[in-house]
């Protein structure tokens, strides 16, 4: 009895010791992690062509709705001229992350797979080689939606045509045209 309630006891502090070093390692490392992710998706966006530089107020917003986890929003002279959305969805498995940009005109600027968890060889060669013929777009217009064909590409490509009607309901709500 008395070498369980040892044994017990010492598997307490150890979990405590662990507990309180994860939890002082997080505190250090959160924000480090934090200003990195906001630093790749800014040099994306200057990939697409898009000047931060131009806009004199740069805002965040997160946890939207189960669909939006985070829209970044750029204005001048405050007027929103640009969002930025991070939308969440499905293709042929759960996980995909999209960002896509949208200018006051409901146009797509550009946009990028941030994550997914589609079949190697398969549904993810789709999301890292195929254009989905979307920029310039005009919201919620997805006539130049190009899909594109493989095993899994039908549910793939619902996937990906699911984030930008997400994005544009969003913008039509954002830019003031929408409920």
């Amino acid at each position: 009895m008395k070498k369980a309630l040892t044994s017990g006891l010492v598997l307490l502090i150890l979990g405590i010791v662990c507990g309180t070093v994860l939890a002082v390692v997080n505190f250090f490392t959160a924000p480090i992690i934090e200003a990195r992710e906001k630093a790749e998706k800014y040099a994306a966006l200057e990939e697409m062509g898009i000047v931060l530089a131009d806009y004199d107020d740069i805002s965040e917003q997160s946890g939207i709705s189960s669909t939006i986890e985070k829209a970044i929003y750029l204005s001048q002279n405050g007027d929103l001229k640009v969002a930025v959305y991070t939308v969440i969805g499905s293709g042929y498995s759960s996980g995909l992350k999209m960002m896509i940009v949208v200018d006051e005109n409901m146009e797509v600027l550009g946009y990028s797979v941030l994550a997914h968890n589609e079949t190697a060889g398969i549904g993810a060669d789709v999301l890292q080689s195929h254009d989905y013929n979307m920029v310039g777009s005009i919201l919620p217009d997805l006539s130049q939606f190009d899909a594109t064909s493989s095993p899994t590409a039908p549910i793939t490509n619902a996937g990906v045509r699911n984030c930008f009607i997400v994005a544009g309901t969003r913008a039509a709500i954002d830019f003031g045209g929408g409920q």
